[in-house]
């Protein structure tokens, strides 16, 4: 039912490997785990992706963590004679994002222990053939460690001049925290609270349905009906309160359209909708979404004001320094296009 989560921690790999996280996505589609990903939708949305559960009887799976908790010395990959241990291997997950601890260990450590031999193999191979003594390593590491050094640098200097900058203003930041919110107070928003019965094929959902249709109990019949484990016993209510946002647009269009204490008129499928499972949605409250205090939303501000303020210390940097450009000739000031607020330096876009 998790399997949302699990892509989502999927590709914030593939930000890191990306053809290892291919063959990951590809071998763990469809399983369960549980990942502390900010930006993953909450439960609702993923059960009205399709992300069917698997029945409540079946066990648990085993996580990565807890698979290599307490097995820190055992040897799990031998290359050369040299041998590595689950020590070594949770070294090289440190690559990765805290979440793929959490990613199930049958599918995950296979994937995860091919690339690291892999990696292995290849270091192994270079040392073997002696690879770093060579004049073009030499010379190519020089020119690498340069670039990222400068680059280092450059970006390490100006996040520091943009925080100073923003700790002298303070005023850049109220100014886009009331930006950010008259946007978002011309639209009221809305959070639902929601409950489904979710069944295995258009039959009985049409039988539910009906069923609602002429005064039927919720509750009674998401008991009764519901294959969905994590719902049933609670009369087919899903936790908390959702976001439109998180749900699929058709969903969404029609829990917003429906009126708090109403049944949604429609079958919703969660997968394919010849061969299910398909759900009945109720809404049973909305509230509207209170914007964050200011405190709240003061980390995100400060990301989102740094381009403006990165071109305000340029200007700054480039008019200390009496910096000019030329065309060609060496001699005619070249004309350059005004920066405009937000055209941030590559630098702190990093």
């Amino acid at each position: 039912m998790k399997s949302l989560l699990i892509r989502t921690s999927l590709l914030a790999m593939a930000l890191s490997t990306s053809a290892m996280a291919a063959e990951v996505d590809k071998k763990t589609a469809g399983t369960e785990a549980e990942t502390p990903t900010a930006s993953a939708k909450p439960e609702a949305a993923a059960k009205a992706e399709g992300q069917q559960q698997k029945p409540a009887q079946e066990e648990k799976k085993q996580t990565l963590k807890e698979a290599l908790q307490g097995k820190e010395a055992q040897v799990i990959v031998t290359i050369g004679g040299a041998k590595f241990t689950v020590a070594d291997f949770m070294k090289f997950l440190k690559t990765f994002p805290e979440g793929v601890y959490g990613l199930p260990a049958e599918e995950a450590y296979p994937v995860l222990l091919d690339r690291f031999k892999e990696m292995k193999t290849l270091t192994q191979a270079a040392e073997r053939a002696k690879i770093k003594d060579s004049k073009p390593y030499q010379i190519e590491l020089d020119i690498e460690l340069a670039k990222f050094i400068n680059a280092f640098t450059q970006k390490f200097f100006l996040d520091a001049e943009i925080k100073k900058e923003i700790a002298q203003n303070p005023q850049l930041l109220q100014k886009k925290y009331e930006e950010v919110k008259k946007a978002f107070e011309k639209t009221p928003q809305y959070e639902y609270a929601l409950k489904m019965i979710v069944v295995k094929n258009k039959a009985e959902a049409d039988k539910v349905l009906n069923d609602l249709k002429k005064g039927g109990d919720f509750k009674a019949l998401a008991e009764k009906h519901s294959i969905d484990p994590q719902t049933k016993g609670e009369g087919g209510k899903i936790p908390g309160f959702t976001r439109a946002e998180d749900l699929p647009a058709d969903l969404a269009a029609k829990v917003i359209a429906a009126k708090s204490g109403t049944i949604i008129q429609e079958i919703i499928a969660l997968g394919d909708p010849k061969t299910g499972p398909l759900a009945i949605f109720g809404v049973d409250d909305k509230q509207k979404i209170e914007f964050p205090t200011f405190e709240q939303l003061k980390p995100e501000l400060k990301k989102a004001i740094a381009p403006e303020v990165a071109v305000t210390v340029m200007k700054k940097l480039e008019k200390e320094f009496n910096t000019e450009l030329f065309e060609l000739d060496g001699k005619t000031p070249l004309k350059m296009p005004e920066r405009k607020e937000g055209a941030a330096t590559p630098a702190a876009e990093k």
